[in-house]
Parts: structure tokens; C-alpha cells; sequence
């Protein structure tokens, strides 16, 4: 076989258990090794059409990762919108029923939002629990604006003491999310451990505030 033949079985394949006849060139190591195609390259040397039909598969491939992409990313940004309403509205009615508005039939509408919340997210991500302390920050700032009235340093007291208060929101979300999703308990007693739990942490920790 000369090397001419051998150059053009490079592109046919050449099973080299039936060349036995070339094993004066090939140690016998090549003997069980099949030569096929090396790469895309050498096959759209040989079909000029593979490579742009090739091109088009990539291309299309690299579209429909761009669609998904852009639907994953527009779900996640619609649930955090959705979660962050859902944060305002169980904070606010919360704020609503409290002095000085003092509408106490709104406690039991924050208490439904809080479920909702509740059934609706199996997971709580960082940006979650980041949310729910905003929001809440914001309800507790409100409640306890009368602080800063007393004395104006008291400004930075008011401000540090909100903040705090705000992170037992997202707590008692993720006691009763477990609870609900991981334990199976119901609905509304998952919400009731979760919100009487987190009241008895805060009224006891750093000196205890009810």
C-alpha cells in the first residue's frame, strides 16, 4: 500500500484488523485503531454545505438558550415583584391596625397575606428574606416614630431599633414555611407557631422588646 492509498484511507476509514498486508509501515498497536473523520472541519472540507447547516444548528441552538435565558429571567424577576407586594401589603395592614390608625379588623387581613405568603413560597432565596426585612423595616419605622419626638438624638436609637425589630418578619416566614412545606403541618397552625415564635424570641433576646 503506498502513501497515496494511505493518505486517502485517512478520510474513508480503515478498520486496520483486515490491513494486515500494511503492517510493515504501522507497528501493531494501529492494528485495532479505526480511523473515522478527525473533526467537524475535515467533514465540511469534504460537504461544503455541513458547515453552514452546522452554522445554522449553532445558531439556532444559541437563539432558543437566549429565549430561555430571558424566560427564566422574567419569571424570577415577576416572583420577586410578586413576594415584594405581598411584603408591602402584610406590612402595611399590619401598621393599619395598630395606633394611631387603629383598624383592627386589619390584623386579620395581614394575617391571610402572611399565610399566602406562606403557601405560596415553598423556598425563601437571600433576596427574599432581604425583601421581607425591607418591608418590614419600613412598618417598624413607622410604628415607632414616636421615639425620635422625645429627643432628637434619639433619632439613631429609633432608626437601630426598627432595623432589629424588622428581622424577626422573615423569621417567623422561614419557621413557617418549614413547618408548612418540609413538616407537612397546616396552613394555619404553621403561621401560628411561626409568628408566636418569632414574638417569643424578640421578647427575650437583648433584654426583650413586646
Amino acid at each position: 500500500m503506498s502513501i497515496r492509498t494511505l493518505k486517502k484511507s485517512r478520510w474513508i476509514g480503515i478498520d486496520w484488523k483486515r490491513e494486515r498486508t500494511f503492517s510493515w509501515f504501522h507497528p501493531p498497536r494501529f492494528f485495532s485503531f479505526q480511523l473515522i473523520f478527525k473533526s467537524s472541519s475535515i467533514a465540511s472540507s469534504i460537504h461544503p454545505l455541513s458547515r453552514s447547516t452546522e452554522a445554522t444548528s449553532v445558531e439556532r441552538c444559541e437563539r432558543g438558550w437566549d429565549l430561555e435565558s430571558n424566560g427564566k429571567s422574567d419569571a424570577l424577576a415577576e416572583r420577586s415583584r410578586h413576594f415584594l407586594w405581598c411584603s408591602l401589603a402584610c406590612c402595611l395592614t399590619y401598621y393599619l391596625a395598630q395606633p394611631p390608625i387603629a383598624l383592627p379588623i386589619l390584623a386579620w387581613v395581614a394575617c391571610g397575606i402572611f399565610s399566602y405568603i406562606v403557601a405560596q413560597y415553598p423556598t425563601l432565596t437571600r433576596r427574599d428574606h432581604w425583601v421581607a426585612w425591607g418591608a418590614a423595616s419600613l412598618m417598624w419605622l413607622l410604628l415607632l416614630q414616636g421615639i425620635r419626638l422625645a429627643f432628637w438624638p434619639l433619632t439613631a436609637g429609633w432608626i437601630a431599633l426598627s432595623l432589629y425589630l424588622a428581622v424577626y418578619f422573615p423569621v417567623s416566614l422561614s419557621i413557617a414555611r418549614s413547618l408548612h412545606h418540609r413538616y407537612r403541618f397546616p396552613l394555619a397552625l404553621a403561621c401560628a407557631i411561626g409568628s408566636t415564635s418569632a414574638e417569643l424570641l424578640r421578647s427575650y433576646i437583648i433584654t426583650g422588646f413586646t
